[in-house]
């Protein structure tokens, strides 16, 4: 249920982009694919250029098989946020299941390579990514209007997803506070420590990605595909330069694109 509501959130709010094509395909898709497009596809995954990443030492045998290989570095690919849409989509199905699955995408109007990309991330993580955070605190741990609750980004198309795991008795409340909290944070109320603690994470976890090496080599790709690199340190630093206003001023672009909801209660004979 939490995955087909992400995947509905995406279609609705992406529509007519490459945010709305499920990455896992579908079963109508697949039901059509042929072994003849199957071997095309792979000759042509064959002979295209590869750009290839290492983290550590190859056997020469390695090295000698990679160094054959035809390589060049990844096509800057443009890409632009999602537009903020006049009235939000809502999605509803329901499902003989034992908990409400809700996701909220909201637009930010703001991707990897632009300037307030650092304050989009310190919101987040304020608002639900982060440790510590004003959804869970607010509405899990004082309300209890849901078993889970937390926010993510989709950077590459300024998407921010609230995703939370509730009962569809409290559906109306939660949705009233989840807004309410994105409204603290664009009037710029909320605890310091709440800020403090949000640095604290994203620094944290750029520092923790040398000891992961699929991770340097996610962070090397993304880099080069935007064709903008920065080192660890240049990162943290853009963390540390952002203030509540960046962030506040972040928050106030925020606008509800969707509402996906797979909700309990009695499926129809025919699902």
């Amino acid at each position: 249920p939490d995955t087909a509501a992400v995947l509905a959130a995406l279609a609705a709010a992406g529509e007519g982009t490459s945010l709305a094509v499920p990455i896992s395909g579908t079963l109508e898709g697949l039901e059509s694919v042929t072994l003849d497009e199957v071997r095309h596809l792979w000759k042509t995954w064959l002979d295209m250029p590869k750009s290839l990443y290492a983290v550590g030492d190859l056997l020469p045998e390695m090295q000698r098989f990679l160094d054959g290989l035809l390589q060049t570095a990844p096509v800057c690919t443009p890409h632009s946020p999602l537009t903020p849409r006049e009235m939000p989509a809502v999605v509803r199905e329901v499902r003989d299941i034992a908990q409400t699955s809700l996701v909220q995408g909201y637009t930010t109007q703001i991707t990897l390579s632009d300037p307030e990309s650092a304050a989009l991330m310190v919101l987040s993580s304020i608002l639900g990514s982060g440790q510590k955070s004003l959804l869970f605190e607010e509405i899990r741990e004082r309300h209890s209007w849901c078993y889970s609750i937390s926010c993510s980004l989709i950077r590459f198309d300024g998407l921010l997803l609230v995703t939370a795991g509730t009962r569809a008795e409290y559906l109306e409340d939660l949705q009233s506070e989840i807004a309410r909290q994105i409204r603290r944070i664009a009037d710029d109320d909320y605890p310091q420590s709440l800020f403090d603690a949000a640095i604290l994470d994203l620094v944290d976890g750029i520092s923790a990605r040398r000891d992961f090496p699929r991770a340097l080599i996610e962070t090397a790709f993304q880099q080069d595909l935007l064709d903008l690199h920065r080192t660890d340190q240049e990162q943290i630093a853009r963390l540390r330069r952002v203030t509540r206003r960046d962030v506040q001023e972040t928050a106030q672009k925020l606008q509800l694109a969707v509402t996906s909801i797979v909700q309990e209660g009695e499926a129809d004979e025919q699902d």
